[in-house]
């Protein structure tokens, strides 16, 4: 079995492109690892989730495996009051995971609050809503004097860091994405964060490149000394 170090200062990215056709063929060898809750949760699911959703899950227990060294079946994965996995028997290891279009990403390290969001950056009709309704107001001003060719990618990079790190808090966007306002100046983490979650000085950003026409954030609540991306194969 594959064993990968990890210290206390490194973050370590995990992609895949997640084929829809070869999830479905595979299903069988991604059921077996999941556990008897992950199982239920495909039963409910109509294809393509149930498909992508197994390719999903059983990817997280791969890559989980390499570090815990036990076999992917056997990992326990808990759920937070609002939803977040973690892994109970080992509190110092911090996970979370996203996708978007046919990217999967999964970021692991040792931090205590860890978040990952990936975005396929698609043109919108409602980019100027969503400013005005989730954005701060420094953002705001930010993202309207960007010329028309830099909005697309200004909003999405605004948008990944600020859901990293209410996925990195365990409370979502229901924390409010307005709450915690990326510095948009030469500094690459947050001006502010709600005061429960420390000061923003102590929080990282990194935008590791998972690959052309997406966006992706990560966001943990210490510094980032070395960063290692990992690709999957299907």
């Amino acid at each position: 079995m594959l064993s990968l170090p990890l210290d206390s200062e490194s973050l370590h990215i995990w992609h895949a492109e997640i084929d829809i056709e070869i999830a479905s063929g595979s299903m069988l060898d991604f059921r077996a690892l999941l556990d008897a809750s992950e199982l239920a949760k495909v039963g409910q699911l109509a294809e393509p989730r149930k498909s992508h959703y197994l390719a999903s899950q059983s990817r997280l227990r791969q890559v989980l495996s390499y570090y815990l060294n036990e076999p992917p079946a056997h990992i326990i994965i808990k759920r937070h009051a609002y939803g977040k996995p973690y892994l109970a028997d080992h509190p110092n290891l911090a996970f979370n995971i996203s996708h978007s279009g046919s990217q999967w990403v999964m970021a692991v390290s040792r931090a205590e609050l860890l978040g990952v969001d990936i975005e396929y950056c698609r043109p919108r009709n409602n980019f100027t809503a969503l400013v005005n309704r989730c954005f701060a107001e420094e953002e705001r001003l930010y993202w309207h004097n960007l010329s028309e060719d830099e909005k697309l990618a200004g909003f999405y990079g605004l948008w990944t860091k600020k859901e990293a790190f209410v996925k990195a808090t365990g409370r979502g966007i229901g924390l409010g994405l307005a709450r915690c306002v990326v510095d948009t100046g030469e500094g690459c983490g947050f001006l502010r964060i709600p005061c429960e979650f420390g000061d923003a000085s102590q929080w990282s950003v990194a935008m590791p490149f998972i690959g052309s026409g997406y966006c992706c954030a990560v966001v943990l609540n210490r510094p980032i000394a070395a960063l290692s991306i990992y690709g999957m194969n299907n």
